[in-house]
C-alpha cells in the first residue's frame, strides 16, 4: 500500500485492490440493488471522463450536489479520479450559502441532478446531469483508453469543506491527499472490519465523517449500505436498518447514539452484526478521529 511520506499516490490507489482483485463483490447495497466494484469503477471512470473533456485537472474544484445515493458514491471517486477536489453543496443550504461558496470555491463544473439544477440558475459554473451520464455497465462497457489513473499526488487537493460560519462567514477548508491516506491506513490498521462488512452510509456530504465512510469501507472491500435522512434522524428507524442491512459500522453524533440506546432497551432489538459503532466526535475528543477538517480549520 502506497505512503504518502514517499511522495507517490493518492486516494484512488487505495481503492484499486478492490475495483480490480474482486470486480464482483458488492461495493453499494441500496433498496435490495446491488452495485458491484467492477460497477462502481465504470460509473466513477464516466464522470472522470467527463469531467476531463471539460478541462478539469489537479486542484480545480467540482461542486456535487445530489443526495446520499449510489450516484453520490460514484461522484465522489469520478471526481477525485479526475484529479479534482469535490465540493459538497447540500441541496438544503439557503440560496446566499450555496452563491457563497460558489463565489470563494469558483467551481467550474457542478454534478448535480434535474431535482436540483435550478439551483445553479445564473451561476458561471457548468451545471453536468448526472441523469446525462451514462453510468450503466452492461449496455455500454468502458472503451479503450477509459478509466485513466488518477494524476494527483499527496500535495494536491482532495476535496474542500465549508465550516458552518457559527462565528462569521463559512470558510472554505482545504484537505490534501496525505493526509487524508494516512487517516485512511490507520483506520484500516485498527478497523475490526473488514472484506464483506457492511457500513451504513449515513453522514452527509457535507460533513466530513461521509468521506471516511466512503473510503475506509470501499479500501477494505466492504459495502456502503446509504441510508434516508428519516431512517438516520429517527432513533428507532436507524436501530432497525442496522438490523435489517446487517450493518457491521455505523456512525453517529452522540445524542442520537443516547437514543439508539433507548430504542434498543424499548423494542428489544439487539444489533448482533454491528461491530464498530462511530461516534461523530472534537478534535478535543480524538485527534484525528471522525473529523479531519475541524483538525486544519
Amino acid at each position: 500500500m502506497t505512503d504518502p511520506r514517499t511522495g507517490q499516490g493518492n486516494l484512488i490507489t487505495l481503492l484499486e485492490n478492490e475495483l480490480t482483485s474482486d470486480p464482483g463483490s458488492p461495493a453499494i447495497v441500496t433498496d435490495g440493488v446491488s452495485l458491484s466494484y467492477r460497477a462502481l469503477g465504470v460509473g466513477s471512470s464516466r464522470i472522470s471522463e467527463a469531467l476531463r473533456s471539460f478541462g478539469i485537472r489537479a486542484d480545480r474544484t467540482v461542486g456535487l450536489c445530489l443526495d446520499r445515493s449510489p450516484e453520490l458514491i460514484i461522484s465522489v471517486l469520478g471526481i477525485v479520479q479526475a484529479g479534482a477536489a469535490y465540493l459538497p453543496i447540500d441541496p438544503t443550504y439557503p440560496a446566499e450559502r450555496i452563491a457563497g461558496m460558489l463565489e470563494d470555491a469558483k467551481p467550474p463544473v457542478v454534478i448535480t441532478n434535474k431535482a436540483h439544477e435550478h439551483l445553479f440558475k445564473g451561476t458561471n459554473a457548468k451545471v453536468l446531469l448526472i441523469e446525462e451520464i451514462d453510468l450503466s455497465l452492461n449496455l455500454n462497457p468502458l472503451s479503450e483508453g477509459e478509466g485513466a489513473s488518477c494524476p494527483a499526488g499527496p500535495d494536491n487537493l482532495a476535496y474542500v469543506l465549508f465550516t458552518s460560519g457559527s462565528t462569521g462567514r463559512p470558510k472554505g477548508v482545504a484537505m490534501h491527499h496525505a493526509p487524508l491516506m494516512n487517516l485512511i491506513q490507520w483506520q484500516l490498521r485498527t478497523s475490526v472490519c473488514g472484506e464483506g462488512d457492511r457500513t451504513l452510509q449515513s453522514a452527509p456530504i457535507s460533513f466530513d465523517v461521509s468521506f471516511q465512510e466512503i473510503f475506509t469501507t470501499s479500501a477494505q472491500g466492504g459495502t456502503l449500505v446509504p441510508i434516508t435522512d428519516e431512517d438516520r434522524l429517527n432513533s428507532t428507524q436507524l436501530l432497525r436498518k442496522i438490523i435489517s442491512e446487517e450493518a457491521s459500522t455505523a456512525s453517529s453524533c452522540p445524542s442520537l447514539r443516547c437514543n439508539t440506546r433507548g430504542s434498543r432497551s424499548g423494542t428489544g432489538e439487539v444489533p448482533l452484526s454491528l461491530k464498530e459503532a462511530h461516534k461523530w466526535r472534537t478534535t478535543e475528543d480524538h485527534p484525528g478521529d471522525h473529523q479531519p477538517v475541524q483538525a486544519t480549520a
